[in-house]
């Protein structure tokens, strides 16, 4: 199995964006199933007298309270593919006015010596050069829909590769009381113009 076998597609494959059309909506979790991983996941850390009173207070949420807010989820996930896709956005990334990395987003760099390229002060414009071919290439791929749609299990379970599509001509934008996401990429490559310009005898393509 090499690089190109897992990441490109062959003729006849579905493109890269095809699994989003046909994945099932996200399911929605019961209540009464929510509440017993709760409660299994504070098992460890309780003593006798306390997990009674969590029990105490589980059981009366799941009759109370907990059964109203979760008729009302029930109806907010039927009008929508993905219930929770809104909310992890505001709630787990745009309410927060510190910048996402490396605030909420843990990021690291690129560090090309794994794949045996040496980080030297010599070879810095060539290795900033190869991060942006590659980019680029990326780029280019997810634009045409040429990368193989994640799966696993023998493509028995697919995923979602609508976060390709954020990777590229997105910001976030700043509102009143929270940020959110403005979102400019188009897949195909109409209306793009390509320019061809030479850098140190070096032909490079510039997408406009």
């Amino acid at each position: 199995m090499n690089r190109a076998s897992i990441y490109f597609l062959n003729e006849g494959e579905p493109n890269t964006y095809d699994f989003d059309e046909t994945l099932p909506p996200l399911p929605l979790p019961e209540l009464h199933d929510t509440l017993v991983r709760y409660y299994e996941s504070i098992k460890p850390f309780g003593s006798p007298s306390e997990l009674a009173n969590s029990m105490n207070v589980i059981e009366t949420f799941e009759s109370g309270v907990g059964a109203e807010l979760q008729e009302k989820l029930v109806k907010h996930a039927a009008t929508r593919k993905n219930w929770v896709d809104e909310w992890w956005d505001k709630y787990a990334y745009h309410m927060l006015r510190l910048p996402l990395n490396p605030y909420i987003v843990m990021a690291m760099p690129v560090k090309l010596e794994v794949i045996n390229i040496p980080e030297t002060p010599a070879l810095l414009l060539k290795n900033l050069s190869r991060l942006m071919y590659h980019t680029l290439e990326f780029w280019d791929l997810a634009r045409k829909a040429l990368i193989k749609p994640l799966s696993s299990n023998g493509g028995t379970v697919k995923y979602s590769s609508a976060l390709y599509k954020r990777f590229f001509s997105t910001t976030r934008a700043p509102g009143t009381e929270y940020d959110y996401i403005k979102n400019f990429f188009k897949t195909g490559m109409n209306g793009i113009k390509v320019f061809t310009i030479y850098v140190q005898g070096y032909e490079t393509n510039i997408f406009s």
